[in-house]
């Protein structure tokens, strides 16, 4: 009798996270054509950044870009389209100091391989802004960011109950938290404007269940059979990320613009499994060292004085062992970013 076993190995894409420049992130979030780094006592804004992508690659360990079809992911080429809408406000509580949240709300499905849908509440962002100096003579300032990532969205990965022709469900967030501390400057040059973080991201380690239950063949006569795994440990890594901005200002009301992110991920590590029958058995194994690039070319409208609108497309350039935490956000592919901000 064939006794095939299913390694969680040939299954890290289900087991990582990325997150290229996490969604369209306002960290800069007076705007890409204002120079200063925080609001004045008392302002703000609030916003609106719809993401949508349409994901089903990814850089390998010699940094070849793949489709899902390689056989590192189980089932043949997988298509996750993501609809993401990210309500965020800021406001001023000194002229140095800045309060700012990120609330997202996502619908992803896949329809080819796995037939999965979810909806929900993604990771929620809570960040502090403070301004450490301002040297108008050198139009130069520089500020220290500090930023938490809440585990509000689901992360669970697999079926919703033992039914095999049951929706399989897909995750949200990515079950852990994250601690942020960036160093952020910005600088004016004529019209141009320039801002740039650099920062350390510190991962924590996390119960996720990935895989509530999982279909495996055993053999041609019994078929699909579905196993449930339960939590898995997972320890992400940390991550170094520096990211770039440049914004041309032209015709009073236009901008032009382009922003790059680095990201470098230490190694991390998490719980592989075996599936033999009915027995599961669990032991640590390795994420490796990796980087991702992209590049995000945008033009933004102010609409009305307060009103700014900002279209642009995200990248993926380079990329090498990339670690990921749910097979959705480990695959890379275009992002189509809309925003509309409004200044109060």
């Amino acid at each position: 009798m064939l006794r095939p076993r299913l390694c969680c190995s040939l299954l890290i894409g289900l087991l990582c996270w990325f997150s290229s420049t996490e969604y369209a992130n306002a960290r800069f979030l007076t705007g890409p054509t204002n120079p200063s780094l925080t609001n004045q006592r008392g302002q703000g804004h609030v916003g609106l950044i719809y993401d949508f992508s349409k994901s089903g690659d990814f850089f390998d360990a010699s940094g070849n870009r793949q489709d899902t079809s390689s056989g590192l992911f189980p089932g043949g080429p997988q298509r996750f389209v993501d609809h993401r809408a990210q309500l965020f406000a800021n406001y001023g509580i000194t002229d140095t100091l800045t309060l700012a949240i990120e609330l997202p709300l996502v619908y992803r499905f896949e329809q080819e391989v796995l037939d999965g849908e979810d909806v929900g509440l993604g990771d929620i962002r809570l960040w502090l802004l403070y301004r450490l100096f301002r040297w108008q003579r050198l139009a130069l300032e520089g500020g220290l960011r500090i930023e938490a990532k809440f585990p509000s969205g689901e992360s669970g990965i697999g079926l919703l109950n033992s039914s095999a022709s049951a929706s399989r469900e897909l995750p949200l967030g990515s079950g852990q938290t994250d601690l942020l501390l960036a160093l952020q400057f910005s600088k004016a040059l004529g019209p141009l404007q320039f801002k740039k973080e650099l920062g350390f991201r510190l991962r924590l380690a996390a119960q996720v269940d990935y895989l509530q239950a999982f279909q495996i063949g055993i053999d041609p006569t019994l078929g699909l059979i579905n196993q449930a795994v339960g939590n898995l440990s997972v320890d992400y890594g940390e991550e170094f990320l520096l990211n770039l901005l440049a914004t041309w200002p032209f015709l009073k009301r236009y901008q032009l613009g382009v922003e790059t992110a680095l990201l470098y991920f230490l190694s991390g590590e998490f719980d592989s499994f075996t599936i033999d029958f009915t027995s599961i058995s669990k032991s640590k194994a390795s994420l490796p060292e990796g980087y991702l690039w992209t590049i995000s070319p945008f033009v933004g409208f102010n609409l009305f004085k307060d009103f700014e609108l900002r279209c642009s497309v995200e990248i993926p350039l380079l990329g090498e062992d990339v670690p990921v935490i749910a097979l959705v956000d480990s695959l890379v592919g275009l992002h189509y970013i809309f925003g509309v901000t409004y200044a109060y």
